[in-house]
């Protein structure tokens, strides 16, 4: 097995053909054909399902496309990683950000850093938290800006901003600008993120209530579009509620409930001198100025 096949396979998998992962490879069917048949043999499973018209994936398959995809990200880090040796003050930023910092904050920290950088290039992921902390903890991330609450070991965790909770709905349910009491929320259906979800019956049980949730789900962009839809009302940190247009945004008038932003890695990993510079550069923001 090599990177090739690799390659190869991430491509079938992607493409759901191999006419259209040989055109993506600038490749002819058989040979491509040939190798997968050549895996198949060498790891003693099948990976494919081979129908008319496409292609999927065994349950082998599956597991081995995670596997794949993880060792072609760890190659490219890795020639990344030895091109910086030729040039110090160059270098790729292999950065995570959690879905509701994406937007705006990131890109305002990725272009005023490229502003005094301009040789760092920067590759950016998005998933959610634990998502972005598994990939850290495989040496897939040099940073991540993630959101509490979570759990993980053996990373360094540095606080860059703290914001409150808001409630976004449609007007039918809140009043723009106007605060939300847990008691008028325990009356309305919720839409949460699904690991905050403890932390919502902890602060509805303070006050001895119950609520009723309608939708968990992982991404603050997902909580907000659902709330447009008019399914209940969402609970999401101040910045995600910046995407709610046509929304009412209101915060919440007898509890706050507040939510970290944080920038972990791992600090017995290697990272180059880039990364090294812009964890600097969002910190020293984070200690001058709100990000």
């Amino acid at each position: 097995m090599d990177l090739k096949q690799l390659q190869y396979f991430v491509a079938i998998a992607e493409e759901g053909t191999i006419s259209a992962a040989a055109k993506k490879l600038f490749l002819s069917q058989p040979p491509l054909s040939a190798q997968m048949k050549l895996l198949e043999r060498e790891l003693g499973c099948v990976l494919f399902e081979r129908g008319q018209r496409q292609i999927r994936l065994t349950e082998a398959g599956r597991q081995f496309y995670a596997r794949a995809k993880a060792l072609l990200e760890l190659s490219r880090a890795a020639v990344e990683e030895m091109r910086q040796f030729a040039d110090p003050e160059a270098g790729t930023i292999r950065l995570g950000v959690v879905s509701s910092v994406v937007s705006p904050m990131a890109a305002r920290w990725i272009a005023a850093f490229s502003r005094s950088h301009p040789k760092v290039r920067f590759s950016v992921y998005e998933a959610n938290t634990y998502e972005l902390l598994e990939k850290l903890k495989a040496n897939l991330l040099h940073l991540a800006v993630v959101r509490t609450p979570y759990a993980a070991e053996g990373i360094t965790a540095l606080p860059l901003r703290t914001e409150s909770l808001v409630a976004v709905g449609k007007e039918a349910f809140l009043a723009d600008g106007e605060g939300v009491s847990l008691v008028a929320l325990s009356e309305m259906p919720l839409v949460l993120y699904r690991r905050w979800l403890s932390i919502a019956e902890g602060e509805f049980a303070r006050m001895n209530l119950s609520f009723r949730c309608v939708c968990l789900c992982d991404d603050a962009r997902t909580a907000v579009e659902l709330a447009g839809q008019g399914i209940g009302v969402a609970l999401v940190p101040a910045s995600a509620a910046k995407t709610a247009q046509g929304l009412a945004v209101s915060p919440l008038s007898d509890r706050r409930v507040e939510s970290r932003i944080d920038l972990v890695f791992d600090a017995r990993a290697h990272a180059p001198i880039c990364a090294a510079a812009f964890r600097e550069f969002l910190l020293s923001r984070a200690q001058s100025s709100p990000l």
